[in-house]
Formats: C-alpha cells, structure tokens, sequence
C-alpha cells in the first residue's frame, strides 16, 4: 500500500540501546559559554533593540506592533527588581543559552551519538557565531533560538521512542512553545513543516499522540490576548513582516544564515547535518526533521524571512554532524574543516567577539560594539530639553525621530520620550498641551508642515537637535500622518 511505502520511518531502538549522556563534559561546556556570556552581560551597554525592550516594559500591554509581550515583561520585573542592572534583565538569555548547549548534546545522545559526539555538538552549538554575538542580549532573537533547540529535542526524543505509552514530553514541548509564542511568532514554522513531513514520510503515529495536541492547544490560547491586541490594533505584526521583507533580500536568507553557524566549522557541519537527515539510514527515523528544515527554509525564503531565524535550528544540524562524524571519518576534501584544529581556530574566533580583554586589545569587539548604545549619545537631548524654560519645557514634548533614540532617551534620561516610529507610535502621542517639540533626529522635514517654525539647535554631542514652535493642528492628526513602520 502507499501508505506503507510512505512510512520510511526506522524501527525505535530499545531504550537501553541508547547511549549513556556525557552529564560532565556537556555541562562544562555549558557552563564556559554560560559564564563567558554572563561576564559579557556585565561589560556592554545595553543594545539598541534592549533599550526599546526596556522602554517597552514602562508600557506593558497584551500585545506590541513587532513582538509578543514576554520580553518587556522581563525588561519590567528586570526594572522593579534592580533598575539599571543590565545583567539581570539578560540573565534569562545567559541561562537559555547554556540550556541550548545541553539540549544539543542531548538531541547527538537520541541521535546515538556518545561521549565525543556529543560533546562536539555542544561545542558547535555553543561557539555559533549568531548565539555567540547575542548570548548575552536581551532580545525576542536571543531567547528564540534556545527555545527552538529545547522543543526539538523533545521531537527528537519523542519519534525516538514510538513503543513508550504516554509522550508527557510532547505536551512539555508544546509548553516551551506556549513560551516561545510570548517571544516570537516564528515557532509555528517549525511544527508546521516537521508535521507535514511526518504526515508523509512518517512517523504518523507522532502527529496522531493527544500529548501533542493538548500542548499545542495550550499554546495556542495562550495567544489568544496577544492576538485580541493584534486585531484591536489593525494587525500592525503583518505590516512588520512587509518591514522585514524590505529589508531582508532573500538571496542572503541561506548564505548568511550558514555564515551565523559558524566560521568554516559550524557551517560545514550544519550542511552536513541536514544531508545526513535527509539521507542517512541510521537517522531514518527523523528524516521528517530534515524535510522540516528544508520547508521552513522554503517558507522563510518567500516571505524573505531575515537569516538569524534560522538559527533556532543550530542544535539538531550540528548533533546530526556530530554523530556522524564519531561514526565514519569523513573525506579529505573537507574533513579537515571539521578536524579539532579547525574547531578550535572557529570557536575561539567567535568567542573574539566577547568583550573578553582590556578595552582597545582586539578591533572584533569595537565591530561587535556597533549595535551597542552608549548612555552619552542621549547627553545632548538632555541638557538642550534641560535648558528650555520652565514655562515653555511644559509645553515641549521631547519627540524623537527613531525607535532606537527614542528608547534612548527614555531609558538614559529622566525624560518621557515619543516617537512615530515603529512599536513606539502605539505608545502615545504627545499631550494636547505641547504645542512645541524638540526633534532628535536628522530629518525635520516632517515638522515644517505642522509648526511655525523648524530651528536647529547647536549640539556637543549625539544627533542633531531641531526645536520646532507654533503647532497648527491637533496631535491626533499630526501623529496619524507622522506613523512611520520603515
């Protein structure tokens, strides 16, 4: 029948076949990048993408125009907790990090990979050049991709072990989704595709299991007041992804995202990886994890989706090379960009990245500092607002031209800052009693319509500083026109 010739599925492996799991060395590795990621939390300022999570949790809602509401609700706790410690707002992604590591090394044990593979695949996962650059960031991009490796483990475990009665890690897999969908919108893909290829190529009993279901029911009522947001709101997630699709060309989703797995290393092993998936008898029984990859890669690629996201898929492509690599010693064209040396050189010039040394000792860093916000680039904003008048400061709204600056301003100044850009336009306009502005920003051609007068402020330090006097129409007009997603 076809549907046995669809069924390609591998016999499940008794369970005490499987190999024993390396706790020692997967845990020390998890605990180096771990740690290296949490002394770097304490060395950088706060990213620019952090700073308008921080801002965001000043804002709490059910829902923003371009995330879900988990990570300003971190930023808020963060806040309340100890204001102005940044390694507690990005502990969270410091432990998911390590807890990536570990899920890596586990997927290389369900892939019957031992002590070697498994310990290279932590080691791969963990010197990533994207989970390397934002292990110590807090942003919906740096909690993704962890999460992602968790619930792929538990797939993989789950198709694994087809006589067991009761899947309780399937339903656990649809609560690390529940999570996730807090984050980002992106997991969907992933069950999407892997379900669809299941469908096909097996193992259909993993899409039939209740277990799964009910987790994924779960999940998707968690979404409900996110999604109830979403539609009050006129959907402003759907015009992000037109957002993301301008400024993601789709020619760079594969070679970019091959690029973040690591230098020469990760990128081997992640092709590798997903060749064995797709074609290694002995992985048989998760080629439908394969397909998933190739489908998700397929539905990004059309959407123009941007190459970080497919860096939740790091841990199972790297921990199907491993296995492989412990098994048979691969060819000499391109074995030695998997050799220990190679490794090493790939890792450590991730790790380079790191802000590991004295200031100034290695250029790597000060590239990796571009996407860093120093407090002093707000001092210019400041003490031109700090300088108006008591009387005319009542009625300036301090109003910057980005998203980035605006979060800046609020969270490096005591002053509440607006901005039409982005998430932040949902977060009001200026009050009906400022009929002045000061403009952060280089572009004031949006203020000579609505103000008498456009003036530009002499400024030491930061953006430039235009203050625009003399409204002449209300702020619900101006700001519906002054709404701005690019």
């Amino acid at each position: 029948m076809i549907s046995d010739v669809l069924e390609t599925f591998a016999p499940a492996r008794p369970l005490v076949a499987r190999p024993r799991f390396a706790t020692r060395p997967v845990a020390v590795v998890a605990a180096v990048a771990g740690l290296l990621a949490l002394w770097s939390s304490t060395m950088r300022p706060y990213q620019y993408d952090e700073l308008y999570f921080l801002a965001s949790g000043r804002h709490l809602a059910w829902g923003y125009a371009d995330q879900p509401p988990l990570v300003p609700l971190l930023a808020h706790l963060a806040e309340l907790v100890a204001p102005d410690t940044p390694v507690l707002f990005r502990l969270p992604a410091v432990l998911l990090y390590a807890a990536g590591v570990l899920a890596t090394g586990a997927i290389a044990r369900e892939f019957g990979g031992h002590r070697r593979a498994q310990v290279l695949a932590a080691v791969a996962y963990g010197g990533s050049l994207w989970l390397v650059q934002v292990s110590h960031w807090a942003t919906t991009y740096s909690l993704d991709p962890h999460l992602w490796t968790i619930v792929l483990w538990l797939l993989v475990r789950a198709a694994g072990r087809p006589a067991q009665r009761r899947h309780w890690g399937l339903l656990v897999a649809g609560l690390v989704t529940l999570v996730d969908m807090q984050v980002k919108f992106l997991v969907p893909i992933v069950w999407a595709t892997a379900l669809a290829a299941a469908l096909v190529v097996g193992p259909r009993w993993l899409v039939r299991r209740p277990e799964l279901w009910a987790g994924l029911t779960l999940a998707a009522l968690a979404c409900v007041p996110t999604l109830l947001w979403q539609s009050a709101n006129g959907w402003p997630y759907a015009q992000m992804q037109q957002v993301v699709a301008a400024e993601s060309p789709r020619w760079t989703l594969v070679p970019v995202a091959l690029l973040g797995y690591g230098v020469v290393t990760g990128m081997v092993m992640a092709v590798h990886g997903l060749c064995r998936l797709l074609r290694a008898p002995e992985l048989a029984t998760w080629r439908f994890l394969g397909i998933g990859v190739l489908g998700s890669v397929a539905c990004l690629f059309v959407a123009s989706g941007r190459s970080y996201y497919l860096a939740g898929f790091t841990g199972l492509l790297v921990a199907a090379s491993a296995v492989g690599l412990e098994a048979r010693r691969p060819p000499r064209w391109w074995g030695w960009a998997v050799s220990r040396p190679a490794l090493a050189v790939s890792v450590l010039g991730c790790m380079l990245l790191l802000p590991l040394g004295p200031p100034g000792w290695n250029p790597l860093v000060a590239l990796a500092d571009a996407a860093n916000v120093q407090p002093g680039v707000t001092s210019g904003a400041e003490a031109a607002y700090a300088a108006l008048p008591p009387e005319r400061r009542a009625h300036t709204a301090l109003v910057a031209q980005n998203y980035p600056l605006a979060s800046a301003v609020d969270v490096y100044t005591p002053y509440r800052a607006y901005s039409p850009h982005r998430g932040y336009w949902y977060f009001g306009r200026p009050p009906d009693g400022a009929s002045s502005v000061l403009w952060v920003g280089d572009d004031p051609s949006r203020l000579r319509p609505w103000f008498d007068t456009v003036t530009a402020l002499p400024t030491a330090s930061g953006p430039p500083l235009w203050l625009a006097q003399g409204r002449r129409a209300d702020w619900t007009t101006i700001w519906a026109t002054w709404r701005q997603m690019l």
